[in-house]
């Protein structure tokens, strides 16, 4: 058996896939192919500077870029190396390389890819000392691996974060005396079937666009308490400012919106008191 590890790399964090890079190895490790394709992303560069987001420098310049092929152009040569039978495929933080690749296809209408994918960031979530759900590739590295093996890698450049990818989860089976199924069975939920994956997504996109009424703005889905109690709160916004409010206002605790019974009876009970309903939600 031998194992494919890959990375992605986006111009704009979302559907400029910039740099698909992969390293093959055997059962022990051992590199037998490394391989980057630069892909012209057709899409601005907005790699830093991002609200909320750190930064991330990309290690070719944005001619490079523009002078490779496109995702379409080179979609046969990932295709044909993330679905053969005789391989098994990791990442970091897997499922999002995998909506890269579901809208990269949706984009250029490619039929989707098909393949199992084990994320090594959810296996260190359980094998770290301090549990951790979104641990950083860099992270993990500095934690396992020793300097020297990374030292001449660079971050962002995205086979050698592939490699860095494998030196993680080789640092992880070594340190516990672990064959690479074992700590796939030792680690619950780091298996990621695309297929799944992407139907899940699309499904999520959907609902949000049949009920866009229901998701906050950070694109969480509200219950249906939250939307009662939602519109409810605002509109009592008028009359927050209004000096006969003053000792009226009130707002609650979250676990009153856990279900539409409960709210519902703290609603009523706002307005037979004649309270002004608040919260920092707006």
């Amino acid at each position: 058996m031998r194992y494919l590890f890959f990375d992605i790399e986006a111009s704009d964090g979302n559907y400029g896939i910039c740099e698909f890079g992969f390293v093959v190895t055997d059962s022990n490790f051992k590199p037998l192919v490394k391989k980057i394709y630069l892909i012209n992303p057709k899409k601005p560069f907005n790699t830093v500077g991002r609200p909320g987001r750190p930064d991330v420098n990309l290690f070719y310049s944005k001619e490079d870029y523009l002078k490779a092929p496109l995702f379409c152009d080179l979609y046969d040569n990932i295709k044909f190396a993330m679905e053969q039978k005789d391989i098994m495929i990791f990442g970091h933080s897997v499922g999002n390389d995998i909506n890269y690749l579901r809208k990269a296809c949706d984009r250029y209408r490619l039929p989707y890819m098909k393949f199992d994918a084990y994320d090594v960031q959810k296996m260190f979530s359980y094998f770290a000392k301090e549990r951790t759900k979104f641990a950083s590739l860099g992270s993990v590295v500095n934690e396992l691996v020793p300097k020297e093996e990374y030292e001449n890698l660079i971050e962002h450049r995205s086979v050698d974060d592939a490699y860095l990818t494998m030196l993680s989860l080789k640092a992880m089976c070594q340190e516990l005396g672990f064959g690479v199924n074992d700590m796939i069975e030792a680690c619950p939920g780091c298996k990621i079937i695309s297929k799944e994956l992407i139907d899940r997504v699309k499904e999520k996109e959907k609902d949000r666009r049949e009920n866009p009424h229901l998701y906050s703005k950070n694109g969480k889905r509200c219950s249906e308490a939250q939307v009662l109690w939602g519109d409810f709160y605002r509109s009592h916004l008028p009359l927050l400012e209004k000096e006969e409010s003053i000792g009226k206002i009130v707002g609650i605790s979250m676990k009153l919106k856990d279900s539409v019974e409960t709210i519902t009876t703290v609603i009523n009970a706002i307005k037979d008191k004649g309270y002004v309903a608040y919260d920092r939600i707006t």
